[in-house]
């Protein structure tokens, strides 16, 4: 595995990760930055026999045994690495492949306000020609999805039920926060958590590092710290998908043929659904792109700007789908820090046609315009 150094081409890679997984502007911990470098090596050596110690951790990342402990349990929570025990070098942590099975009840737990059965039909038809057409591990994973989220619907009756007093404390921090805290906010000390909630410290912490697991929050020591929000809840099967997708060396190139598809439905999607809010928020994320400060931040906001279109199209296994795609691509295809100015200038043109269209309420043009976006990215990220 990589040690501390890196390069601007691996670091670019996970900046744009990160954007598609967690949404841009998500403030991570140190352990969550570490457990993004680690899973970036791991998606490219999956098939790996090394195996991952905390003492190994603390010594090559120069970390504190605490962040090593933190990294370790991160990187459980994302479901691509399980602990083993064993002498003789084989205990600590190993790569995981997951199975698709698993993937799929990871997202049953991660969709809300939404009917999977209808969300995976619609899906169906979008994609459809393209899923009959290209066999692979990419298709055959999204087959699987689409087939299981289809037959039928979760049973949301456990999911918010916690089994100890730190799981309830935690969700109730995230409730309450929720909707009403930027990332970095301050939530307070570990000793302020306890009175508010009326709990022990003991407690407290625990339910800390429950969100810590989860990288919902982050704890800062000394004078200056405390408990800080990290952002949105983390996708524990966009992680997994990933790890599936490098285990089965499902080829970038495959993977954008179907992102393609997947991409072009939600722009469809989202001109026929438009409502005055969604599409004010796609004009924002392509202001965003035209005041960019320079062509690589124009392409780092073109993130943004597709997943404001995919919040618009409403389907959230597709946007799921191209979120999960997106990724394993990049942590695998980039291969320049920057992106270049004739590039951004494409990838900004065709982008407005996209976003008039959907002010419009158009069609016309959207699938050519999202190939021209693809084709300026393609050679750089």
């Amino acid at each position: 595995m990589p040690g501390k150094c890196d390069t601007p081409v691996l670091a670019r890679a996970r900046e744009l990760f990160g954007n598609v997984v967690r949404g841009k502007g998500h403030i991570c911990s140190t352990a969550a930055d570490l457990a993004d470098l680690i899973e970036q090596h791991l998606s490219s050596t999956i098939t790996t026999t090394d195996n991952l110690t905390e003492t190994l951790i603390a010594s090559r990342y120069k970390v504190g045994r605490r962040v090593a402990r933190q990294v370790s349990r991160v990187m459980q929570h994302r479901g691509i690495m399980e602990p083993r025990r064993g002498g003789n070098g084989m205990g600590g942590l190993w790569a995981v492949v997951p199975d698709p099975d698993a993937i799929v009840s990871a997202l049953h737990a991660e969709i809300d306000d939404c009917d999977p059965t209808v969300a995976a039909k619609e899906a169906v038809v979008w994609l459809a020609p393209t899923l009959t057409l290209q066999i692979d591990a990419s298709t055959e994973l999204v087959r699987r999805l689409l087939g299981h989220m289809s037959a039928s619907s979760r049973d949301t009756r456990l999911l918010h039920i916690r089994s100890t007093q730190a799981e309830w404390v935690a969700s109730c921090i995230v409730s309450d926060v929720q909707g009403h805290s930027a990332p970095g906010a301050y939530l307070g000390s570990l000793a302020a958590i306890a009175e508010r909630y009326g709990i022990s410290l003991e407690v407290a912490v625990e339910a800390v590092r429950i969100l810590e697991d989860h990288q919902q929050v982050f704890l800062k020591r000394g004078r200056q710290g405390g408990v800080f929000l990290a952002g949105p809840r983390q996708s524990k099967a966009l992680h997994m998908t990933n790890a599936f997708l490098a285990g089965h060396h499902a080829s970038p190139k495959r993977c954008r043929l179907l992102l393609d598809a997947v991409n072009y439905a939600m722009i469809e999607l989202a001109c026929q659904r438009r409502d005055d809010q969604g599409v004010l928020r796609v004009q924002q994320s392509f202001k965003s792109m035209e005041q960019a400060r320079n062509p690589t931040a124009l392409g780092t906001a073109w993130y943004s700007f597709i997943r404001d279109i995919a919040d618009l199209a409403g389907n959230p296994i597709l946007h799921f789908t191209a979120r999960a795609l997106a990724g394993s691509i990049l942590l695998r295809r980039v291969s320049s820090a920057e992106l270049p100015d004739a590039a951004a200038r494409e990838l900004f043109d065709a982008s407005r046609l996209i976003m008039d269209n959907i002010v419009s309420h158009s069609d016309s043009g959207n699938k050519e315009a999202h190939l021209r976006c693809q084709f300026a990215l393609e050679n750089y990220w």
